[in-house]
């Protein structure tokens, strides 16, 4: 929606008067919520206001600036024989509306990044939101827009790491939003200069209606780089052959998007190592892990293997089955 003159106005969602259809039709659940927006880059500049109801119309009043703005329009149909709704602006000055256009394929992704912008311009210019700050630089920011709940997670600081488990009990008619699948137990880790974004979105059973306990298990940890953990590895071994220890030397370092496995050969003979990876949720950086990897390490020389999280939101595992020997 294009604003040429700074107006007060209405900006209406509205469905089909149940008039016009038999006894017993109902208002499907509907939200609307409204933002400036930049043209070029499609950030949420300012948040307007929303409105949330299982009315004929749902309106959000403002006092709009001249500039563009975006609407979210979402509804949870009760019926699938009328899906027709309308959407205008009354005020003192006339707008323009126009369908956003996107990169082909970008289509979901830009939409994402367009409602997130909405919930972080919520908590920006509105004092609804609760603020958590978990330590000095880290906090998580709670709020509600449109029977949308969100959990924003900002974490300034350069050398620190949260993670924090939300725990949910007794739900009810509530359901977590991608990239998250289970809505009981959420696990956020949020690295350093970042944020995560958690939603849960209210379903149209119960009108409207929704409940739920949490608990939260929260964790603040110094992360460090991999040559930094390197230096003091989890784990450190020297290898042995037939019970004689040999120069060639194992470290194995954990960090938050993975692990690092290092050799160091100081032994005159080349030294080699088969390995069968058993993991969960890691793939190789550079390697394919799905089959035996065989590495060879000349005399003096040393070999770096990383493991990369698939999926920086959920915990991974990790075992490997090894044979080796001097050559």
């Amino acid at each position: 929606m294009r604003v040429y003159e700074k107006s007060n106005a209405f900006i209406s969602l509205t469905q089909s008067d149940k008039r016009f259809f038999q006894k017993g039709h109902y208002y499907s659940l509907a939200r609307l919520i409204v933002g400036q927006l930049d043209n070029n880059t499609k950030e949420v500049l300012y948040y307007s206001g929303s409105a949330f109801d299982n009315q004929r119309d749902i309106v959000v009043e403002k006092e709009f600036e001249p500039g563009y703005y975006a609407l979210f329009v979402e509804v949870d149909w009760e019926q699938n024989y009328d899906r027709y709704l309308a959407i205008f602006c009354y005020g003192s000055k006339s707008v323009q509306f126009s369908e956003l256009q996107f990169p082909a394929g970008q289509e979901k992704q830009t939409i994402n990044k367009i409602f997130d912008g909405f919930l972080r311009a919520h908590e920006r210019d509105t004092d609804e939101e609760k603020v958590k700050d978990i330590e000095t630089g880290i906090r998580r920011i709670s709020g509600f827009v449109a029977d949308y709940l969100y959990y924003w997670y900002q974490n300034t600081t350069t050398k620190k790491t949260l993670k924090e488990d939300l725990n949910l009990d007794k739900i009810q008619n509530l359901e977590i939003c991608s990239p998250y699948s289970n809505p009981q137990k959420v696990e956020i880790e949020c690295k350093s200069l970042s944020t995560v974004m958690v939603k849960f979105r209210v379903t149209k059973k119960g009108g409207g209606s929704f409940g739920y306990t949490l608990k939260c298990q929260t964790q603040v940890f110094e992360a460090k780089t991999e040559q930094q953990t390197l230096k003091e590895p989890d784990q450190k071994a020297q290898r042995n052959i037939q019970g004689n220890n040999i120069q060639v030397y194992f470290y194995l370092a954990k960090f938050p998007a993975g692990i690092a496995l290092f050799y160091e050969n100081k032994e005159s003979k080349t030294y080699q190592e088969r390995i069968q990876f058993e993991v969960t949720n890691l793939k190789g950086v550079g390697i394919d892990i799905s089959k035996e990897v065989v590495l060879e390490i000349p005399s003096g020389q040393s070999k770096l293997i990383q493991l990369r999280s698939i999926d920086p939101t959920k915990g991974y595992s990790y075992n490997q089955m090894i044979t080796f020997m001097l050559k």
